[in-house]
């Protein structure tokens, strides 16, 4: 019985070693011998390779970590933020990091990103007044030099999972400033997205169960402003939109996009990508398109609602079992009782308690049986193979 009782010690030992690190990233990386440097902030310093070391160093802790930025400008790229652990800067305001490098700026396995603001030009020479969208929907030739400010995930390979953004800035990347990209239980909060040389978002699949509420979409980008478009044989899905300002009234200064200003939901055949909510969200010049078909769509108490459209280059555009309910469409000023171009309306599709009144009275239509979509984004056609 006595050797019974000694077996069982290792394992209250490992309990009671397990616990968070919280680590500041401009003191302690020496102190632990994490790296032969600390993070500096002073705008010039590389500090790429020492937040790397401290980001692994935490995850290896079976309880994860906090690796924590005070006030000051950090020059980093590339960076890969792993399950269990949190970046965290003093504020907004405060604590910046700019890019040093064409990579994705921080590439989400897991963990958490909070209070700060991320750019993807790097330095002040190449950013705000002074960035440029670039050409092609890609920005090609602009100021930009991440691809993407922040990706999530990367499937099918790697979906990761529980990643929370919160408090966040993220401005001008060369392509997206998010890019959801293989997401289970993603959450971004209070976040604001600006100037992208592509899409502000693109959620590229497989993403499901995220929730994105209290965050400002804004008006500069080369493409188009959101779009809900799973790659290939992937799927978006049981997400929902709360609270959130879509805003195009200034699509078009700086040489950006005017055309693509849109909250795009792609459809397919196997009719994986549905059961998507937007609750309480205020568009500002911002259409509702749809490709292909969509199902289970709801758009719930939405104080400024946008027209629905459907663009004459695609053969469908179609909400089927959607709930359209308690939404404004249009402005006080100017309330919208047109509100669909080329959308149709099928299957279990209810219209109630909208303003303006004669919204509720859209027509449901036939459901339509053709299930495939054209991607008509002006890059994706290839050249015909030489004969």
């Amino acid at each position: 019985m006595l050797f019974r009782s000694f077996l069982v010690l290792p394992f209250s030992f490992r309990v009671a070693n397990a616990a968070p690190l919280f680590i500041d990233a401009s003191v302690d990386l020496t102190k632990l011998k994490i790296a032969d440097k600390n993070a500096i902030g002073d705008a010039t310093t590389d500090s790429t390779v020492p937040v790397q070391a401290a980001i692994d160093y935490l995850a290896k802790n079976p309880e994860g970590g906090s690796l924590i930025f005070g006030p000051g400008v950090y020059r980093v790229g590339g960076i890969v933020v792993k399950p269990g652990v949190k970046i965290i800067g003093a504020d907004r305001e405060k604590t910046i990091f700019r890019t040093t490098s064409p990579a994705i700026l921080f590439d989400m396995q897991g963990g958490e990103l909070h209070n700060f603001t991320a750019y993807g030009t790097p330095d002040a020479a190449s950013s705000g007044d002074n960035w440029k969208v670039g050409t092609g929907g890609v920005g090609k030739g602009g100021t930009a030099r991440s691809l993407m400010i922040i990706r999530v995930g990367n499937s099918p390979t790697l979906v990761a999972k529980d990643v929370v953004i919160s408090n966040v800035t993220a401005k001008e990347a060369r392509y997206d400033c998010l890019y959801p990209r293989g997401s289970q239980n993603l959450k971004v909060l209070n976040c604001d997205f600006d100037r992208a040389g592509r899409n502000l978002v693109t959620m590229a699949g497989d993403d499901e169960n995220f929730l994105i509420s209290g965050c400002r979409f804004g008006s500069l980008w080369g493409l188009y402003q959101f779009d809900v478009e799973p790659n290939k044989n992937r799927f978006a899905r049981d997400g929902m939109f709360l609270n959130c300002e879509f805003d195009g009234t200034h699509a078009g200064e700086m040489n950006t996009g005017t055309w693509g200003a849109m909250f795009i939901f792609s459809g397919e055949g196997q009719f994986e990508n549905r059961n998507i909510s937007l609750v309480g969200c205020t568009f500002k010049k911002i259409l509702v398109r749809v490709r292909g078909i969509f199902p289970d769509v709801k758009f719930l108490y939405n104080p400024q609602l946008g027209k629905f459209y459907k663009t004459p280059s695609n053969h469908t555009g179609e909400f089927r079992d959607a709930t359209i309910r308690g939404n404004f469409f249009g402005t006080p000023e100017k309330p919208m009782t047109n509100i669909s171009a080329g959308v149709t309306f099928t299957g279990k599709t209810i219209f109630e308690d909208n303003t303006p009144a004669a919204t509720n009275d859209t027509k449901i239509t036939a459901e339509s049986k053709d299930t495939k979509w054209v991607e008509d984004h002006p890059l994706a056609a290839k050249p015909a193979p030489k004969k």
